[in-house]
């Protein structure tokens, strides 16, 4: 009997399948903090606490804190019945009040805050019927804080 002819392309063996590879990991397009800004956050955050504990002494209840939303972040937010207080936290390494306006927000920050504010009571329909106060709480070297009240009475849009 002839033998069959041979096939012009020799069959492969079976390799194993290549494993999926991983896709690469985006880059992160954030900048790294420096040392500088690492300090200045954590003074924040020590500042928010100092705040935090003054507000609650005088029976306030924080109900936010650090809160993020699409327009801007909400330092603090506290409550009392039928009140809610947005606070605006700012330290300086300054211990007396002459050069208080420098650090009071510039306009963008004004509308930053406003817009926050108005996303916060559109997500949290409890908080329709409170009377909202603004208030600047800057918390100095010597850890004291002085409160700015009617701080955007000059601001207009």
């Amino acid at each position: 009997m002839p033998t069959p002819p041979k096939p012009l392309i020799k069959p492969q063996p079976k390799s194993k399948p290549k494993p999926k590879l991983r896709p690469i990991a985006r880059p992160s397009y954030r900048p790294i903090p420096t040392p500088k800004k690492k300090a200045a956050h954590n003074r924040g955050v020590e500042a928010e606490a100092i705040v935090t504990k003054q507000l609650e002494q005088n029976q306030w209840q924080v109900i936010i804190t650090r809160r993020k939303s699409p327009y801007g972040e909400l330092d603090l937010v506290a409550e009392k019945p039928g009140r809610l207080l947005i606070v605006e936290v700012k330290a300086t390494h300054r211990s007396d009040d002459r050069y208080i306006e420098t650090t009071l927000p510039n306009p963008h920050e004004c509308r930053r805050i406003l817009e926050a504010t108005q996303y916060l009571l559109s997500t949290n329909p409890e908080y329709a019927d409170h009377s909202i106060e603004f208030v600047i709480a800057v918390v100095r070297k010597n850890n004291t804080v002085r409160y700015v009240k009617d701080w955007l009475d000059g601001y207009e849009e």
